[in-house]
């Protein structure tokens, strides 16, 4: 056996009695500069990629570009890039190669744009694929988007469809898109409040 084979056989043994020993119930995951965070009941580990089942919750922090996304659903199954030349970052989401997640499920996605402002995605889907490629989350099955921007809604705005796509690049400009929605079966749906100012222009 070399030794990357004894050093996962050696984690899956320790996550698993992590999950099984002391009367706990789920495993954790941890990278080594804590910004990504995973926790199930189990959590398998391959040469390739990392499997996460029952009651999932994802993690992941970048302090430098200041964003972060949770995701909770029912399995994970998740690729980190194996060398750190290839990451889109050092940290975060910039560890993640690619993602597919199955729910139902939730992903929030927090962003500091560069005017400033803070911006929320919350999203709810049947299941959900991301790809570092190009910094997606495709989402499909009844999906709904709540996002957040107080620079330009007065209040949340609520999407619904059968697809949508979000954008989890960081620092992205004024055309660009955050998110988009479309359904297949019926029109998707968008509830947009402006802001006081703007309402009345």
């Amino acid at each position: 056996m070399n030794m990357r084979k004894k050093i996962c056989v050696a984690v899956l043994v320790a996550v698993s009695l992590l999950a099984v020993g002391g009367g706990l119930s789920a495993a954790t995951y941890k990278s080594a500069d804590g910004t990504v965070v995973i926790t199930a009941t189990p959590i398998e580990f391959y040469q390739s990629k990392l499997v996460a089942k029952g009651g999932v919750h994802l993690e992941t922090r970048d302090a430098d570009s200041k964003t972060s996304l949770t995701a909770d659903a029912a399995d994970l199954t998740l690729t980190l890039f194996s060398s750190p030349d290839s990451r889109t970052s050092t940290s975060g989401m910039g560890m993640l190669k690619n993602a597919a997640l199955n729910g139902p499920l939730s992903i929030v996605y927090v962003a500091t744009e560069p005017s400033g402002t803070k911006t929320r995605t919350t999203a709810y889907a049947d299941k959900a694929v991301y790809e570092s490629t190009t910094q997606i989350v495709t989402l499909t099955g009844s999906v709904k988007i709540v996002y957040e921007n107080p620079e330009v809604f007065g209040a949340p705005t609520v999407a619904t469809g059968d697809q949508a796509q979000v954008n989890v690049k960081p620092g992205i400009g004024p055309d660009v898109f955050r998110f988009r929605i479309e359904g297949s079966k019926e029109p998707s749906r968008i509830e947009v409040t402006p802001i006081a100012g703007e309402a009345a222009k």
